[in-house]
C-alpha cells in the first residue's frame, strides 16, 4: 500500500517536473489505504488519483 516516486532534484529547482533516478532525487512516499488491501485495488486507486 505504499507508492514511491522520485523527482529529479535539479529540474525541480528550476521549476520543472521530471521523474528521476539515482541518488540526487526528491523521494515522495505515499501511503494508500484501500479496502480490500490488494495490489490491484492499490494500483487502481493510484491511477485514478493521478488522472485527476
Amino acid at each position: 500500500g505504499t507508492f514511491f516516486i522520485r523527482f529529479n532534484k535539479q529540474k525541480a529547482y528550476l521549476g520543472e517536473v521530471a521523474i528521476g533516478e539515482g541518488e540526487d532525487v526528491i523521494q515522495v512516499k505515499i501511503k494508500v489505504k484501500t479496502f480490500p488491501m490488494k495490489k490491484e485495488t492499490v494500483v487502481k486507486t493510484i491511477k485514478e488519483w493521478l488522472s485527476e
